[in-house]
């Protein structure tokens, strides 16, 4: 029996081919085909073992990548394409098996009734992140084999990373001693284009810990003496690293500063609110016209690009972006400047936006698509994965639930009620929604953000009294307080360094709220640390990226516009 081995990385699944027959390690899906020569005697069965997924804390050895969800199966005579197969991931994160045979008259899609022909052919497998065969291809390979009646040849084929280099954000940073920043990794193929790496097979070194030291698995770097050091991130999988530079400065003994950037608004608008950044500092958010319709933004080197909307729609709204620079939203139809309703959830995509069905509440998306929110049907928080949407339910005795958040790993945050009719905030993992409980004294919680390290953010609730900010971490809830002579809270976004971004108000009015940094336990306020007479008051930060870069909205010269703040090293003097 023939046999090929597909590997990413250094891991292997196997094909077998035997008796004009082809086995592929994968799950059986759609596919097509274009008719054969006419003297076609063999066929070819492709088999595909999905080994189960492990679980996040676990570093079981895999044989198919990840981040991959479908296999597509080419066989060439010559240049010519005679049978094609998707094979999709089965449901779930189990082990599972399937197969499928071409040129079997008795099998649907693919090649199905034609036979292959005698003599040399190729197979090429590519291993895709979308089920349906389409994204950027995570592994490839091919083999040439020879088919003949009655006749095994082995024959091996190494399946290959498409990765070719890691890109490192920020390049080359400069820090003080004693301070922190976040560096992030993207994986890139050739082209340019992002290839989905796991967070668990991604390691981070310095080549000089007593000058600067980096947190193995979140990228994290802590200056340490004055000097310069190389850091290096290597995705294990496919062995592909990436270098960059870190300058360590003296101490300055003051506290981290930004330079502010106005975003503007799409023409004619007058007002613009940001919700969300990706670790690249692409920037989304809502442009608004002066009688009242928004139009979603992607923020992207230095330009506003309006999303549109859908057909029958009059407004749209941008609630999230991932690295790869997918946005999310909602679509809704207003009159005379009033919002009538939200009507259907959008993916923005390749500059393309397309409705997610009948979801029509979408909150949030990670980096490998998947799609966080809740619907009106059910009014049950959803995750929309691969095409198909899953139900999170709700917790016990509760009938509602919304989702507000997810993680790489899949994690989900929100809300939903319990028996009695008050709110807690949940985190759903692992197929379980666990109530995180409330603030002590609190009477509701609401969960807003999850880093990757599965640390939650959100707000506890005092019914007609008010809200403090949270950070739910090892199963703990802390409140993260107030300013001095303010009474509420809400902590909306963390990265993955544990920073911590919301608004919170400066005395008991409820019109003095300014944008906060919640980090190394200490809630600071963002108009303190931008540079002074700068013409704005920040009023509120959504979310914070990788490299510390935080969006939110304020007032510049008391015009509402959405702002990006980028962290700069600078020395007590300098602030003044």
């Amino acid at each position: 029996m023939n046999r090929a081995i597909f590997r990413h990385g250094g891991l292997a699944f196997f094909v077998i081919f035997g008796l004009a027959s082809l086995l592929l390690n994968g799950c059986g899906g759609g596919g097509q085909s274009s008719a054969p020569p006419a003297a076609q005697v063999a066929q070819a069965t492709i088999t595909v073992n999905w080994p189960a997924r492990p679980k996040a804390s676990q570093m079981a050895p895999r044989l198919v990548p990840l981040a991959a969800n479908s296999i597509t199966i080419t066989i060439m005579q010559g240049t010519n394409p005679i049978a094609m197969h998707t094979l999709s991931r089965p449901n779930g994160d189990q082990a599972a098996i399937s197969t499928y045979t071409f040129g079997d008259p008795s099998a649907s899609g693919g090649s199905a009734n034609s036979s292959l022909p005698v003599g040399a052919l190729t197979a090429t497998a590519t291993a895709y992140p979308n089920a349906d065969g389409t994204g950027t291809a995570q592994a490839t390979g091919f083999i040439t084999f020879v088919t003949a009646l009655g006749t095994n040849v082995p024959i091996t084929i190494d399946m290959g990373s498409t990765i070719d280099h890691l890109a490192v954000t920020p390049a080359n940073p400069s820090i003080a001693v004693g301070a922190t920043i976040a560096l992030s990794a993207t994986a890139r193929d050739v082209y340019g284009a992002m290839v989905l790496t796991v967070a668990s097979k991604t390691q981070w070194s310095s080549s000089n810990p007593a000058i600067a030291r980096v947190d193995t698995n979140s990228g994290v770097v802590t200056g340490v003496a004055e000097g310069t050091t190389n850091l290096t991130v290597t995705d294990s999988e496919s062995g592909k690293t990436g270098t960059t530079g870190v300058i360590v400065t003296a101490s300055s003994g003051g506290a981290v500063a930004y330079t502010i950037t106005d975003l503007g608004t799409l023409p004619g608008g007058n007002a613009s609110y940001a919700t969300a950044i990706n670790n690249t500092g692409q920037v989304v958010g809502n442009s608004y016209k002066g009688h009242g319709t928004s139009q979603a933004f992607l923020y992207s080197n230095g330009q506003m690009q309006g999303l549109g909307t859908l057909p029958g729609n009059t407004d749209s709204f941008a609630t999230g972006i991932n690295s790869a620079g997918q946005v999310v939203g909602n679509v809704g139809i207003s009159s005379l400047g009033v919002l009538q309703n939200i009507s259907q959830a959008f993916l923005y995509s390749n500059g393309t936006m397309q409705g997610l069905g009948t979801l029509n509440g979408a909150s949030g998306i990670n980096d490998a698509g998947q799609v966080v929110g809740s619907t009106s049907g059910s009014n049950h928080a959803f995750l929309y994965s691969n095409g198909k949407m899953q139900d999170l339910g709700t917790l016990p005795g509760g009938t509602s639930s919304g989702a507000s958040g997810i993680n790489n790993a899949g994690q989900v945050v929100g809300s939903a009620d319990i028996a009695g009719g008050n709110t807690h905030a949940f985190l759903y993992s692992s197929g379980q929604m666990q109530d995180l409980g409330t603030l002590p004294g609190d009477t509701d919680s609401f969960a807003t953000g999850i880093n990757s390290a599965g640390q939650v953010v959100g707000k506890g609730v005092i019914a007609g009294v008010g809200a403090h900010a949270f950070l739910y971490s090892n199963g703990k809830m802390q409140d993260l307080g107030t300013f001095p002579g303010g009474t509420s809270s809400e902590a909306i976004g963390i990265n993955d360094a544990g920073q911590v971004v919301g608004d919170a108000n400066a005395d008991s009015s409820a019109y003095s709220y300014v944008a906060f940094l919640y980090s190394s336990g200490k809630m600071q306020d963002l108009n303190t640390l931008i540079p002074a007479n700068s013409g704005w008051l920040l009023t509120k930060a959504t979310s914070i990226n990788a490299s510390g870069q935080i969006c939110g909205d304020g007032y510049v010269n008391s015009r509402p516009h959405a702002f990006l703040l980028t962290p700069v090293a600078v020395t007590a003097h300098q602030r003044h």
